[in-house]
């Protein structure tokens, strides 16, 4: 019986990881169109679901202020962050229930544990901190992230990318 490697194994991770992007997406397709059927069957003629739409749009924003942003997309956390921000846009509540609601969602539809979760998005904090476009931190956040002012913590940095895209419509 042979070993994987620890490469192979980051590999293999990788891998999984895209393909679940690829899947989602196809899924999200197929749901499209069983779902316009539905509607064109029921006497409604190509009407798309504004849930759907809006879902969709906002996933495709905080996609772009992340990357902008400087967080890689090979970070775990940079998908755990996107799925709490996207979370968060729509029930602005869970913003005051992190630890007990939102990062349980987050692990939950990742199958993976709340810690895990909660460690991925630290991390990809402090990798935009210390080697993200400082510049864009600065225009979205309105401060320097520097050492006396410290890097914003979970909470913060979530509610902060809630507030620019409510706001400034991102």
């Amino acid at each position: 019986m042979s070993t994987i490697s620890e490469e192979e194994k980051e590999n293999l991770r990788k891998f999984c990881e895209e393909k679940k992007e690829e899947i989602s997406r196809k899924l999200y397709s197929e749901f499209e169109k069983v779902l316009n059927n539905y509607l064109n069957a029921s006497g409604e003629n190509e009407v798309k679901s504004e849930v759907l739409k809006e879902d969709n749009t906002i996933k495709t924003k905080v996609t772009k202020v992340l990357s902008k942003l400087g967080i890689p997309r090979n970070l775990k956390g940079f998908y755990y962050l996107r799925e709490a921000i996207i979370a968060c846009y729509f029930e602005s509540e869970l913003l005051e229930a992190i630890t007990k609601e939102l990062y349980p969602r987050v692990a939950k539809s990742f199958d993976t544990t709340v810690t895990r979760v909660e460690r991925a998005i630290r991390s990809a904090i402090t990798v935009c901190c210390d080697r993200g476009n400082l510049q864009y931190i600065q225009e979205l956040f309105g401060y320097t992230i520097n050492k006396y002012s410290g890097k914003p913590n979970n909470s913060q940095f979530i509610s902060l990318i809630v507030d620019e895209l409510k706001m400034h419509n991102l």
